[in-house]
């Protein structure tokens, strides 16, 4: 199987604690990504990132050797910043440059060129992103492992354990509640990422 999960897997299952480095390695970028978008916090998502590679290995023998290893961890890691977020009641708003690399967030909108417009988009991402931290929980999640993370209503379903059916549900009641709050009319609401797989566009 060489590098892929599954092999990898396999070999930590076997005793060798070098192939678990390796696939930390692989994924933690992706896993502290995410716990970034759901908790606002580098400091945060950092210690997300390593509670959710620590509760992986500690569940690595209930893996079913046929599963997605890269979904697995991020239900793992929603799971976690969602009961850090019901139960902590934290919400740190951190600048816009969140990603690793120090880049521009791959779902902001292009602004054209000059001051006062690249003002006016910078505004309005900061208003998106307070917005979504007011999400309930799971709407939160949804919504960002959806839009942001690009994953597929199937693959959310995966990751927060529920139908794809209460996945649309969710992700509508977040559209609707980030319209409210940020006063969205219908033609402007496209920032959120629509998409023809959903009942509803916004």
């Amino acid at each position: 199987m060489g590098d892929s999960d599954a092999g990898l897997v396999a070999r930590t299952r076997a005793g060798d604690g070098s192939a678990f480095d390796e696939l930390v390695r692989k994924h933690q970028r992706t896993v502290y990504r995410l716990a970034y978008r759901l908790l606002g916090s580098p400091d945060d998502a950092g210690d997300a990132t390593q509670e959710t590679f620590l509760r992986a290995y500690e569940k690595l023998p209930r893996f079913r050797a046929d599963g997605n290893f890269r979904n697995w961890l991020l239900t793992i890691a929603t799971n976690h910043c969602m009961s850090y977020r019901r139960y902590r009641r934290r919400r740190v708003m951190e600048p816009l440059d969140e990603t690793v690399r120090g880049e521009p967030p791959d779902w902001a909108p292009s602004a054209p060129a000059g001051p006062a417009r690249l003002a006016e988009g910078k505004e309005e991402l900061r208003r998106l992103r307070e917005a979504i931290a007011q999400l309930p929980p799971r709407q939160q999640a949804a919504i960002t492992l959806f839009t942001l993370e690009d994953q597929s209503i199937a693959g959310v379903a995966q990751i927060m354990r529920c139908s794809q059916g209460t996945v649309k549900a969710t992700i509508h009641r977040a559209r609707e509640n980030l319209r409210r709050t940020l006063g969205m009319e219908e033609g402007t609401s496209r920032k959120i990422g629509p998409s023809p797989s959903l009942p509803e566009r916004i």
